[in-house]
């Protein structure tokens, strides 16, 4: 017993006339006690009736040649690399992102300038010290050489936290 899928199956092949005895046999048995699957065997045997009661059209003369030797036709490497090929078709889709990105831009302006001594400074310095430490002398954004002696004589490197008033 066949099922509906098998059937529909069997139904393709019958109407393309590929189909053998048996499984003819089993898709008439079928078609007689299915309700269902005799609309569609119609619709497909009506379709195949269409598809070959069409009239033959002549082929014009030479027709099978010029085709063969386009499709034999070699097609050269160097063609497909040919850049001016690519900029002629690229050329629109290029024009068209241009004016894609011109008109979705949005106007971009400059940050303000960052004083990345001001930074540091709020970084590392206590604002309750009554006055600052000398290791502050690196970080303002100009220092006199004078300025800059004191501040490498007067440090002490073993203990550059004790020297900004940190080690309370």
């Amino acid at each position: 017993m066949l099922t509906c899928k098998d059937a529909e199956a069997l139904m393709a092949r019958r109407a393309s006339g590929a189909l053998e005895t048996d499984d003819d046999a089993a898709l008439v048995q079928h078609l007689r006690e299915c309700g269902a699957c005799r609309p569609l065997a119609d619709d497909q045997a009506l379709v195949a009736r269409a598809l070959t009661s069409r009239p033959e059209a002549a082929v014009p003369l030479g027709f099978t040649q010029r085709l063969s030797d386009r499709l034999d036709a070699e097609v050269n490497w160097a063609d497909m690399l040919n850049w001016r090929m690519w900029t002629v078709r690229l050329a629109p889709v290029a024009a068209a992102l241009m004016i894609a990105a011109a008109t979705t831009a949005e106007r971009v302006t400059a940050a303000d300038p960052i004083d990345l001594a001001e930074i540091a400074e709020s970084w590392a310095i206590d604002p309750e010290l009554a006055e600052l430490p000398t290791m502050s002398l690196f970080w303002q954004a100009e220092v006199s050489a004078d300025s800059m002696l004191e501040a490498v004589l007067t440090a002490d490197p073993d203990d550059p936290i004790a020297e900004a008033g940190y080690d309370q």
